[in-house]
């Protein structure tokens, strides 16, 4: 797995196409001299937001660690449904 990997000291691995489709952001991809988001932590990898990483030249991107047998989604999918803009709106929708 790539944490047994990164425990013996590999930094980054060359990824193909086929190889980040259905993969997950782990962090947002942003231009830091304008301030625009690009892209955001838990957007799933498909032909579109490839795009957008060739449009916008970025090399290298960190994905989740998610293999769907012992790791799974759940928080990130939770999180992609959540409606709520701010944390008291979301203590709100908890409490009603």
């Amino acid at each position: 797995s790539a944490k047994q990997l990164a425990e013996k000291g590999l930094k980054a691995i060359k990824a193909t196409e086929d190889d980040l489709f259905g993969s997950y952001l782990a962090e947002d991809v942003v231009n830091y001299a304008t301030g625009e988001i690009y892209l955001e932590a838990g957007d799933e990898i498909d032909e579109k937001v490839l795009k957008t990483l060739l449009d916008t030249g970025e090399t290298e991107i960190n994905v989740l660690d998610i293999d769907h047998v012992n790791i799974g989604a759940y928080i990130r999918n939770t999180l992609a449904v959540d409606k709520n803009e701010s944390r008291q709106e979301a203590l709100f929708d908890i409490y009603r």
